[in-house]
């Protein structure tokens, strides 16, 4: 009798621990360098309340007797819930870095007539000290008129098949990553798997020629963001010109 007492007590106060609202300290880092990440957005999975780390990635946060999930967001980090554990009320949040990864770059669509005197700036949207209150994370932006494809018009039209690789009619597919830095500078540019070929050294000089973005911005603070994009590359009419050309010069 007394055991099954026991049983009841103990259930009857987890439940009752676990239906109170209770108050967790956290604090939010990154996964590879344990530096405290500042400025990150937090909201109680599925109300709109919430807070933000400090510059030490702390935060505190009272939730209710069936909340015990909340989603970290950042720029620069990948967001997924949290479920706070039982019986915790302070505990490390590790977060790992992200890459965006943008639409395909098909090198057999390129040359194009675009070129780089065409270039048009994008219109500064003006926002609202309303609206400002909303927007606390903004992805970094390639600063002219059509941007992304703008972007990828000008990488297209400034690759040079490698003579090597163009003589020997090489078509393949190449995963190039770079990062855009606080300052809008291109970063860490390499294919993710190098090889003995001249085509990740080419996307390398291509990207070094190219405009600067407009960094992320996490609550109005400029921060790294990193990118990856498929290239894929190989014959089309203008390239097979240029063997032509490169073999009539030989002779």
């Amino acid at each position: 009798m007394r055991f099954t007492t026991t049983i009841i007590l103990l259930t009857l106060l987890t439940t009752w621990t676990f239906g109170q609202e209770i108050e967790v300290t956290v604090r939010v880092i990154d996964k590879v360098t344990s530096k405290p990440i500042k400025n990150a957005n937090v909201i109680v999975l599925g109300t709109t309340r919430g807070t933000t780390t400090n510059a030490l990635g702390f935060f505190k946060l009272k939730l209710g007797p069936s909340e015990r999930k909340f989603v970290v967001s950042h720029v620069t980090y990948r967001t997924e819930p949290i479920t706070v554990p039982d019986g915790v009320t302070s505990f490390t949040v590790p977060m790992e870095k992200m890459s965006y990864r943008l639409a395909t770059i098909d090198l057999h669509e390129y040359p194009t007539k675009f070129k780089s005197t065409d270039l048009k700036p994008k219109p500064v949207m003006e926002v609202s000290r309303l609206d400002s209150f909303k927007v606390v994370e903004s992805l970094a932006d390639f600063p002219y008129e059509g941007e992304l494809d703008t972007f990828y018009a000008l990488f297209g039209n400034e690759f040079q098949f490698p003579e090597k690789e163009l003589l020997n009619k090489t078509e393949g597919v190449k995963f190039f990553i770079f990062t855009i830095s606080k300052n809008g500078d291109y970063e860490n540019a390499k294919c993710l798997l190098d090889t003995a070929d001249a085509f990740c050294p080419e996307f390398k000089r291509i990207i070094s020629k190219m405009p600067k973005w407009i960094p992320a911005e996490q609550r109005g603070e400029p921060m790294e963001q990193s990118f990856f994009v498929r290239i894929s590359y190989g014959m089309n009419d203008y390239w097979k010109k240029k063997i032509k050309e490169i073999e009539k010069q030989r002779k």
